[in-house]
């Protein structure tokens, strides 16, 4: 059920993909109330993500993404 996605964006590979969305949320120059209106994702989501490290639905951050002008490629989990 777990999927991986890569971002797309100019995102260091060394960064996960929570970090690397994190940090593109934060860079965005948008508020989260900003965010939160463009996408419809909700306000509390998105707080609970950006500052408490929570997570966030694939559909979630699909919707962020478009906002973002991020692109989501899933690919083959990787070997460990």
């Amino acid at each position: 059920m777990c999927q991986y996605f890569d971002i797309m964006a100019g995102m260091g590979a060394k960064e996960s993909v929570e970090q690397a969305f994190r940090r593109a949320v934060r860079e965005s120059g948008l508020s989260m109330l900003q965010l939160c209106k463009r996408s419809g994702v909700g306000y509390q989501s998105i707080h609970a993500f950006v500052t408490q490290g929570r997570g966030l639905t694939l559909e979630s951050v699909s919707k962020l993404a478009a906002v973002l002008g991020l692109e989501l490629t899933p690919t083959k989990r990787r070997a460990r």
